[in-house]
């Protein structure tokens, strides 16, 4: 979901705290551009941290009525899924991204969708979250500031981060491929190694 797409997208440039990502309308149809997006190419961002930086800090509260914090994770591994549940992508990719936090999970390693979308309410991501019986909370970012913090544009946009830094950053997967970035960025560097691909180009 691209926030130039937007119909909020005006409201969001004349104030900045209201970054938001959301789905572009175009999204809505996966095609060849839809799998072909995932480049390793780093989408252009202007003061967003980068793979090697430090991890803007944050504290949100979740669907499941705890509050989060990023140095709750400082002896973990944590994966940041930006998510907003009315984006076609994020609907599409829900099952591989269940299933990816499942699977890692079982390794040790945490995960968190946040939620930027400045006209949603908690009570829904709640619903969502039991509805769809995700093992991981949904934190509300409803006035876009982690977002914007992480220089997040569209959704999904996923982080793996590792003591305090970004280890990657980017899309999930490349549908035409059946690659997951996420897991593979995990499982190298559980295994000591550097992520083949740290940076892909987030899409949406």
């Amino acid at each position: 979901m691209n926030l130039a797409h937007s119909a909020w997208i005006s409201a969001v440039l004349l104030v900045a705290a209201a970054a938001s990502p959301g789905c572009s309308r175009s999204s809505q149809h996966a095609g060849a551009e839809d799998r072909a997006a995932a480049e390793s190419t780093p989408a252009a961002t202007t003061k967003a941290p980068t793979v090697g930086d430090a991890a803007p800090g944050f504290k949100l509260r979740g669907s499941d009525g705890k509050t989060y914090t990023l140095a709750d994770f400082a002896d973990r591994m944590v994966v940041l899924e930006w998510f907003n549940k009315d984006c076609p992508t994020c609907i599409r990719q829900s099952d591989v991204i269940k299933a990816t936090a499942t699977a890692l999970a079982k390794k040790g390693v945490a995960w968190l969708a946040i939620d930027s979308s400045h006209y949603r309410k908690a009570a829904e991501n709640t619903a969502y979250a039991n509805e769809h019986k995700l093992p991981y909370p949904i934190l509300e970012d409803f006035d876009g500031r982690v977002g914007k913090s992480y220089g997040v544009l569209v959704t999904p946009h996923l982080f793996v981060i590792r003591k305090g830094r970004i280890e990657y950053s980017g899309a999930i997967l490349r549908v035409a491929e059946e690659r997951n970035y996420v897991q593979e960025a995990v499982d190298a560097l559980l295994a000591g190694e550097t992520p083949p691909l740290p940076t892909t180009r987030a899409y949406g």
